[in-house]
Protein backbone atom coordinates (compact mmCIF):
# COMPACT_ATOMS: atom_id res chain seq x y z
CA UNK A 1 0.00 0.00 0.00
CA UNK A 2 0.27 3.72 -0.19
CA UNK A 3 -2.84 4.70 -2.19
CA UNK A 4 -5.19 4.55 0.76
CA UNK A 5 -4.75 8.27 1.75
CA UNK A 6 -2.32 9.31 4.61
CA UNK A 7 -2.06 6.08 6.72
CA UNK A 8 1.09 4.91 5.10
CA UNK A 9 3.48 6.89 7.81
CA UNK A 10 2.01 5.40 10.92
CA UNK A 11 2.68 1.81 11.86
CA UNK A 12 6.17 0.72 10.37
CA UNK A 13 6.27 -2.56 12.30
CA UNK A 14 5.55 -5.23 10.03
CA UNK A 15 4.88 -3.87 6.30
CA UNK A 16 8.27 -4.99 5.42
CA UNK A 17 9.05 -4.14 1.61
CA UNK A 18 6.40 -1.79 0.84
CA UNK A 19 6.93 0.79 3.96
CA UNK A 20 10.80 0.49 2.62
CA UNK A 21 9.82 1.76 -0.30
CA UNK A 22 7.92 4.23 0.80
CA UNK A 23 10.20 5.46 3.60
CA UNK A 24 13.02 5.44 0.61
CA UNK A 25 10.42 7.25 -1.91
CA UNK A 26 9.90 10.29 1.17
CA UNK A 27 14.08 10.12 2.11
CA UNK A 28 14.81 10.61 -1.51
CA UNK A 29 11.77 13.85 -1.76
CA UNK A 30 13.06 15.23 1.40
CA UNK A 31 16.68 15.27 0.04
CA UNK A 32 15.71 16.57 -3.17
CA UNK A 33 13.56 20.13 -1.33
CA UNK A 34 16.79 20.23 1.06
CA UNK A 35 19.42 20.07 -1.63
CA UNK A 36 17.94 21.41 -4.28
CA UNK A 37 20.46 22.89 -7.26
CA UNK A 38 22.44 25.76 -5.71
CA UNK A 39 22.56 28.20 -9.40
CA UNK A 40 20.32 26.76 -11.74
CA UNK A 41 21.11 27.68 -15.38
CA UNK A 42 19.17 30.23 -16.64
CA UNK A 43 18.13 31.72 -20.02
CA UNK A 44 19.91 35.43 -18.68
CA UNK A 45 22.70 33.82 -17.30
CA UNK A 46 23.72 31.03 -20.23
CA UNK A 47 22.64 33.35 -23.39
CA UNK A 48 22.77 31.36 -26.29
CA UNK A 49 24.25 28.28 -24.36
CA UNK A 50 20.82 27.90 -22.50
CA UNK A 51 19.73 24.36 -23.69
CA UNK A 52 23.81 22.75 -23.46
CA UNK A 53 24.36 24.42 -19.66
CA UNK A 54 21.15 23.14 -18.95
CA UNK A 55 21.66 19.45 -20.33
CA UNK A 56 24.79 19.12 -18.46
CA UNK A 57 22.94 20.41 -15.27
CA UNK A 58 20.49 18.04 -15.74
CA UNK A 59 23.44 15.43 -16.42
CA UNK A 60 25.29 16.12 -13.09
CA UNK A 61 21.99 15.89 -11.76
CA UNK A 62 20.18 12.81 -12.50
CA UNK A 63 22.51 9.96 -11.97
CA UNK A 64 21.92 9.76 -8.09
CA UNK A 65 17.83 10.08 -8.87
CA UNK A 66 17.95 7.72 -11.38
CA UNK A 67 19.87 5.36 -8.69
CA UNK A 68 16.70 5.70 -6.75
CA UNK A 69 14.96 5.26 -9.22
CA UNK A 70 15.87 1.93 -10.85
CA UNK A 71 17.88 4.03 -13.44
CA UNK A 72 15.15 4.73 -15.57
CA UNK A 73 12.37 7.25 -15.46
CA UNK A 74 9.22 8.86 -17.16
CA UNK A 75 10.06 12.16 -18.85
CA UNK A 76 6.72 13.98 -16.99
CA UNK A 77 8.28 12.64 -13.31
CA UNK A 78 12.29 14.20 -14.65
CA UNK A 79 10.83 17.34 -15.49
CA UNK A 80 8.27 17.57 -12.00
CA UNK A 81 11.80 16.57 -9.80
CA UNK A 82 13.84 19.14 -11.57
CA UNK A 83 11.91 21.81 -11.48
CA UNK A 84 11.41 20.43 -7.95
CA UNK A 85 14.65 20.95 -7.11
CA UNK A 86 15.54 24.20 -9.10
CA UNK A 87 13.25 26.12 -6.86
CA UNK A 88 11.98 28.91 -8.50
CA UNK A 89 13.82 29.11 -11.25
CA UNK A 90 11.48 26.61 -13.62
CA UNK A 91 12.38 25.27 -16.91
CA UNK A 92 9.65 24.81 -19.03
CA UNK A 93 8.95 21.09 -21.14
CA UNK A 94 9.96 22.07 -24.30
CA UNK A 95 13.58 23.15 -22.76
CA UNK A 96 13.56 19.99 -21.09
CA UNK A 97 13.03 17.79 -24.42
CA UNK A 98 15.35 20.10 -25.87
CA UNK A 99 18.22 19.61 -23.33
CA UNK A 100 17.64 15.78 -23.20
CA UNK A 101 17.97 15.47 -26.68
CA UNK A 102 21.78 16.58 -26.44
CA UNK A 103 23.06 14.41 -24.26
CA UNK A 104 24.15 12.52 -26.68
CA UNK A 105 26.72 15.04 -28.04
CA UNK A 106 27.41 15.89 -24.66
CA UNK A 107 28.90 12.11 -23.90
CA UNK A 108 26.65 12.32 -20.91
CA UNK A 109 26.32 9.16 -18.43
CA UNK A 110 22.68 9.35 -19.24
CA UNK A 111 20.25 9.17 -22.38
CA UNK A 112 17.55 10.31 -23.72
CA UNK A 113 15.03 7.65 -25.16
CA UNK A 114 11.30 7.42 -27.06
CA UNK A 115 9.98 3.84 -27.19
CA UNK A 116 7.69 2.50 -29.97
CA UNK A 117 5.12 3.33 -27.92
CA UNK A 118 4.95 6.99 -27.33
CA UNK A 119 6.38 7.06 -23.88
CA UNK A 120 9.75 9.31 -23.43
CA UNK A 121 12.25 8.48 -20.76
CA UNK A 122 15.21 9.46 -19.16
CA UNK A 123 17.80 5.75 -18.70
CA UNK A 124 21.14 5.38 -16.87
CA UNK A 125 23.75 4.22 -19.36
CA UNK A 126 25.21 1.79 -16.85
CA UNK A 127 22.08 0.24 -16.82
CA UNK A 128 21.58 -2.47 -19.91
CA UNK A 129 17.88 -2.67 -21.51
CA UNK A 130 17.97 -6.37 -19.58
CA UNK A 131 18.30 -4.61 -16.48
CA UNK A 132 15.77 -2.45 -16.67
CA UNK A 133 13.03 -4.92 -18.04
CA UNK A 134 14.43 -7.31 -15.00
CA UNK A 135 13.77 -4.86 -12.85
CA UNK A 136 10.42 -3.66 -13.82
CA UNK A 137 9.12 -7.28 -14.13
CA UNK A 138 10.30 -7.17 -10.56
CA UNK A 139 8.31 -4.47 -9.06
CA UNK A 140 5.45 -5.27 -11.13
CA UNK A 141 5.10 -8.97 -9.56
CA UNK A 142 5.68 -7.05 -6.23
CA UNK A 143 2.85 -5.02 -7.05
CA UNK A 144 0.78 -7.59 -7.96
CA UNK A 145 1.18 -9.66 -4.71
CA UNK A 146 0.72 -6.49 -2.91
CA UNK A 147 -2.55 -6.07 -4.65
CA UNK A 148 -3.74 -9.25 -4.24
CA UNK A 149 -2.94 -9.12 -0.57
CA UNK A 150 -4.72 -5.63 0.01
CA UNK A 151 -8.90 -5.15 -0.24
CA UNK A 152 -8.46 -2.02 0.97
CA UNK A 153 -7.68 1.01 -1.48
CA UNK A 154 -6.53 -0.54 -4.63
CA UNK A 155 -7.43 1.23 -8.08
CA UNK A 156 -9.74 -1.39 -9.14
CA UNK A 157 -12.79 0.69 -8.78
CA UNK A 158 -15.55 -1.98 -7.84
CA UNK A 159 -19.23 -0.60 -8.08
CA UNK A 160 -17.95 3.32 -6.50
CA UNK A 161 -18.57 4.86 -9.41
CA UNK A 162 -22.52 4.03 -10.30
CA UNK A 163 -25.21 5.00 -7.24
CA UNK A 164 -24.79 6.75 -4.48
CA UNK A 165 -28.90 6.65 -3.69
Amino acid sequence: GGNGGNGGNGGNGGNGAASSSADERNELETMLMSVGIRSPVTRDTAGALYHQQLARQLADWLPPVLENYGGILPLPDVYCLFNRARGAELISPDDLLRACKLWEKLRSPVQFRRFDSGVAVVQSLDRSDDEVCALLARVMAEKSAEDGDDDGGGRGGRGRNGGGG
